[in-house]
This record gives structure tokens, sequence and C-alpha cells, in this order.
């Protein structure tokens, strides 16, 4: 149960920290194209 399931919850983290940071980092310098940029990022990473 816990190896099955280490390693969805694991890239599931690594995903929520890397959108929050990269939220903090559009919210610190300033929005669309980085965003967007961003939100392509997280998809592919996603895939």
């Amino acid at each position: 149960f816990l190896v099955n399931n280490f390693s969805p919850l694991v890239s599931i983290s690594l995903q929520l920290v890397f959108f929050i940071t990269t939220m903090i980092e559009q919210y610190e310098s300033g929005f669309l194209g980085n965003f967007s940029s961003a939100l392509k990022k997280i998809f592919t990473l996603g895939k």
C-alpha cells in the first residue's frame, strides 16, 4: 500500500510545490506572459 502510493504522492506534492512557487513568482513580478508560460510548464510536467 505505502509503496504503491508513495511515488504518486511525491509527484503530486512536487507539482503543488512547483505551482505555489511559480504563483509567488508571478505575483511578485507581474503577470500574463509569465503566468501563461508557467501554466504551460505545469501542464507539460503533468503529462
